[in-house]
């Protein structure tokens, strides 16, 4: 059995077949077969022996009996005897390494090895592992495993060394001619320690670990870390470091007190790698095959060479995947050193040992990281914590400092105290640096709750930055050169206290804030909605004509909410709070409150009842109610409250007069409705058409019974009577007698005639006063004679 994989073949079926194929194995008579055959297509034999089929396997199988045929029974064919019946077939330059380790090599059993070796040389799927050659080599079913296989490693080691065979991974090749010429020229190749380092450096932070950044289990944030390989810097610098001492490195081999005493006090973590030759040996000689593959495949090179130096590439880049593996395997078994201490690092896979390892460092140097108390910032939040800040409890003096803020606040004090100017860059600079290792979003974040809580102030020339502005300051570092953070200047109690009175008494309700910078915000906030609440009303000017005054009034608001907080620090004194609180008291309270309260709605329902009933009013009623409405001090006092008082008995009066005009109109209208029933003409209609009659005075019944003004009904009944009215009878006679084809019912052919009210009568009095008899009767006269034309012209007149 071929224990590394690869090819495999059967055993002996029984003991009949052990018996007949003695001294051989099974899978020898396949196995020669394939390689005769593979050393036929590499054009291996000489010319009458090209052809596989010209050369007998049952000769070469009889040969090595006869070789061996005086050794004892119980002894096997090795596989390296089968070479013995094909040398002479085989052309020179493709043996020419047996024959030179024949001449040259005192070791037997590397010869016969090198013989082995040559045979399976092209034989695909079958991998020359020691473990595998031990099959081929096996001479006695009895023999020593152990004892065998170090001697085949053994000899593997010399023939390497002397170039007959050459290595990739585990499994090991014959070199011909030529390819022993590449090979020795690449063992000849010389490859500056420069570009092992840079291989060391692909595979340890490429390959395994695949960033540049390490993440932090404790706040989920990626940390950076400069690379070295053997105690030299790889690239960039940075305040923490990974160092991989390699098994290159002379000081890695079990001398871990030295390698602590370099690593003792810096922000450094190194991976000591075990001793391993095998993968140095491997290593080496993959940069020197790449070295040698690049500065000799091309147009000037050979086919033959080319050839081989392309199956030099692929084997090659297998040995790289197995350079590859076992580094990871080496990292699986290395010794972490921490800032000079030996640390414990669990795990097997390579990458998790050293996020693992990573992660101690961090804590380690990073001393002060705990101060965040593992809350997860982030720069999106920036606004969240400042405004935070701004409108909770941590306003009060009595919430202390939590560590980071006090750090941070510490720092930005001390930097006053010896005269130097704070940027945010410094901040960022000393608070992402050990011992603190803050990432980012937190530097940002407290910056922002300090400023949040009033106990620092940012500047940008000559600006100070509030809100939005400060949130969008904090975020764009590249500004943080020129973002200056200063502690904010401390301010005497009696300030405070007279800012609180103040805004206490002006606005009616007590400060949330306790310090000046923020206290002198909220001043400044609360007036500026009052001046904007202000100019809202002052737009109702013209229904309430008294806001006109808060024109003036509203300009002295809008200039206090624009003063700076040094005005508010300095200049607002006692004084001018007082002169503050009688414009207060005395030109918008007022307003405010009746804008805001019951007053306005009195004054509404005053205003729209006036609109609504004027044409109602008589005897003073309107001068009396419209006295109170044109009153420019109608909102002070109890003065709508009176008007009210009016305005109720005023309706009293009108809603009296409109039922008794009302009364007084429908009586008129059932007057109306029975004179015409009393005519003649309305009893010959029938029914139907009585009824569309009778509908008129439905009609204007219903509109004179929805009427809200009492001069409407009395317009309503008299526009009916002088209009409407006559109309429905001269429609009621020409209905009673449309047979008679527009004659009387005679049939003398005169027109029905047409009724008018005596109203609409052609008449013009001669006087406009009548002063004695005379003028009565000349009076009397022209009236005579206007209602005698008016029954000429064929109408009958409604009186």
């Amino acid at each position: 059995t071929f224990p590394d994989g690869g090819m495999s073949f059967r055993s002996f079926r029984d003991q009949e077949e052990f018996v007949s194929s003695y001294p051989f194995i099974p899978y020898q008579y396949t196995l020669f077969q394939q390689a005769i055959e593979t050393l036929s297509k590499h054009n291996a034999f000489t010319g009458k022996h090209n052809s596989v089929g010209e050369r007998s396997m049952l000769g070469v199988f009889q040969e090595v009996v006869v070789n061996i045929s005086d050794q004892p029974v119980g002894n096997l064919g090795s596989f390296d005897l089968m070479y013995e019946g094909i040398r002479n077939s085989i052309k020179s330059r493709n043996q020419s390494a047996i024959f030179s380790a024949e001449e040259h090599l005192n070791n037997t059993f590397a010869i016969k090895l090198l013989k082995a070796l040559f045979l399976v040389k092209y034989i695909k799927g079958f991998h020359a592992t020691p473990r595998n050659l031990r099959v081929l080599m096996q001479t006695r079913f009895d023999e020593d495993i152990r004892d065998l296989e170090k001697r085949i490693n053994d000899a593997l080691s010399l023939l390497e060394r002397q170039t007959y065979i050459q290595r990739n991974d585990d499994a090991y090749e014959y070199l011909t001619e030529e390819e022993h010429d590449v090979e020795v020229e690449i063992k000849n190749t010389v490859v500056d320690h420069d570009l092992i380092l840079k291989e060391l450096e692909d595979i340890f932070f490429s390959e395994i670990i695949g960033s540049n950044k390490l993440r932090y289990e404790g706040n989920q944030q990626d940390y950076p870390f400069a690379k070295m390989i053997d105690e030299k810097l790889r690239g960039r610098d940075q305040e923490l470091a990974i160092d991989f001492i390699t098994p290159f490195n002379e000081e890695s081999n079990n001398n871990l007190v030295m390698l602590k005493s370099h690593c003792m006090g810096k922000a450094e973590m190194m991976v000591v790698l075990p001793p391993d030759p095998k993968f140095q040996q491997d290593l080496l000689m993959y940069k020197k095959t790449e070295t040698y593959i690049r500065q000799n495949h091309g147009v000037h090179t050979s086919d033959a060479k080319n050839m081989i130096l392309t199956n030099k590439a692929y084997q090659n880049s297998e040995r790289k995947r197995a350079i590859s593996e076992r580094a990871k395997a080496l990292v699986s078994q290395a010794q972490f050193i921490v800032s000079g201490d030996g640390i414990e690092v669990s795990g097997e896979d390579s990458k998790s040992r050293i996020i693992k390892g990573f992660n101690s460092l961090i804590e380690k140097i990073y001393q002060n990281l705990r101060f965040l108390g593992g809350v997860q910032y982030r720069e999106e939040a920036i606004l969240h914590y400042l405004q935070e800040s701004q409108n909770s409890l941590l306003r009060s003096n009595t919430i202390p400092l939590n560590e980071a803020e006090l750090a941070m606040f510490t720092f930005i004090q001390t930097n006053k105290r010896k005269g130097e100017r704070t940027t945010m860059k410094k901040i960022e600079e000393q608070f992402s640096a050990k011992p603190f290792g803050w990432y980012l979003a937190a530097i940002q974040c407290v910056t922002a709750q300090l400023a949040g809580r009033g106990k620092i102030e940012c500047w940008n020339d000559g600006n100070l930055l509030e809100d939005r502005l400060l949130e969008n300051a904090l975020r764009n570092t590249y500004g943080f050169s020129n973002l200056i953070i200063e502690p904010v200047k401390l301010v005497e109690p009696e300030v405070i206290r007279r800012l609180k009175h103040f805004y206490s008494s002006f606005f009616n309700e007590p400060a949330s804030q306790n310090e000046a910078r923020p206290l002198v915000k909220e001043i400044r906030e609360k007036t500026k909605a009052l001046h904007i609440k202000l100019d809202e009303y002052y737009a109702y000017r013209t229904r309430y004509p008294f806001l006109s005054r808060l024109q003036i009034t509203n300009e002295k608001v809008a200039s206090l909410a624009n003063r700076d907080y040094d005005y508010f620090v300095e200049e607002f004194t006692d004084d001018e709070i007082e002169n503050w609180l009688d414009v207060k008291e005395a030109e918008f309270d007022p307003l405010i409150n009746f804008m805001q309260g019951q007053k306005r709605e009195i004054y509404d329902q005053l205003k729209d009842f006036v609109t609504q009933n004027k044409p109602d009013f008589n005897n003073g009623e309107l001068t009396s109610l419209q006295d109170f409405i044109d009153d420019p001090e109608i909102h002070v006092g109890n003065k709508l409250q009176q008007a009210r008082v009016q305005m109720e008995k005023t309706k009293g009066l009108l809603q009296n007069r409109l039922e008794s005009a009302r009364q007084d109109a429908l009586g008129k209208v059932d007057e109306l409705q029975q004179r015409m029933h009393e005519m003649q003409d309305f009893e010959k209609l029938d029914h139907s058409e009585q009824e569309q009659l009778d509908q008129s005075f439905k009609d204007v019944r219903y509109a004179i019974e929805n009427q809200s003004l009492s001069v409407s009904i009395r317009d309503k009944i008299g526009t009916y009577e002088v209009d409407e009215y006559p109309q429905l009878l001269t429609r009621m006679m020409q209905k009673a007698n449309k047979g008679q084809a527009g004659g009387d019912d005679q049939g003398n052919g005169k027109p029905i005639p047409q009724i008018i009210h005596v109203s609409y009568l052609p008449f013009v009095a001669p006087k406009k006063f009548l002063e004695n008899k005379e003028d009565v009767e000349e009076y009397l006269d022209a009236l005579r004679k206007a209602l005698v034309k008016a029954l000429k012209d064929n109408n009958h007149i409604q009186i």
